[in-house]
């Protein structure tokens, strides 16, 4: 009998075929051990390579952060340790996008604009040499193309990216959940969970 193999594990990305759908909240999750022990648990968890991202919270902030992968731009989900009116304690899930690398795409966007003007000119000259009409006016139509085009290519990476994040902080939850013995989730309506926003990186 062969013996059995050890295979690498990594963080679960997530499916662009099957993501939850934002209007499904992340479960809130009663805590039925001490927080101190839960955060050991996901310490060793994130270890193992199957909690990516996770950091300990500190003092006012979430209990603790992991990684929310998404497509294009990643995000964080954060785990809140709040009680409810019978005071039990329980943990609360919000994603956001990190703003950062939206934010530097979208002025790259805005400053490769005009040296596409002077490159897609170019190469129209150097293709259309005895044709001065076919590339001498390139930015009467390429600026409109661009100035229209811009704004829905952000809207759609951003729109993905929020579809991708909210699918991943569902499986933080899930991997959370697993670690917490007895866990369930939270009443329905409790706490109405927001939806991905973007936030501080």
């Amino acid at each position: 009998m062969q013996p059995p193999t050890t295979q690498p594990v990594t963080p679960e990305q997530p499916n662009a075929e099957a993501l939850v759908a934002r209007s499904v909240p992340v479960p809130s999750l009663e805590l039925t051990i001490e927080p101190q022990a839960l955060l050991d648990r996901l310490d060793a968890l994130a270890r193992r390579g199957r909690l990516a991202g996770f950091r300990r919270g500190r003092s006012g902030g979430p209990l603790f952060t992991a990684e929310a992968w998404g497509t294009p731009f990643d995000g964080v989900v954060g785990a809140t340790l709040e009680r409810d009116a019978s005071g039990a304690p329980r943990l609360r899930f919000v994603a956001r996008l990190r703003p950062v690398a939206p934010a530097l795409w979208a002025v790259a966007m805005v400053l490769s604009v005009w040296p596409g003007v002077w490159m897609t000119e170019s190469f129209l000259a150097s293709v259309f040499t005895s044709w001065p009409a076919a590339w001498k006016y390139t930015y009467w139509w390429y600026l409109p193309l661009a100035i229209v085009g811009a704004p829905w290519a952000v809207w759609v990476a951003w729109a993905r990216s929020l579809a991708s994040v909210h699918d991943s902080a569902h499986r933080v939850a899930r991997r959370v959940a697993a670690e917490i013995p007895g866990a369930r989730p939270a009443p329905t309506g409790t706490h109405p969970e927001p939806a991905p926003t973007a936030g501080p990186a």
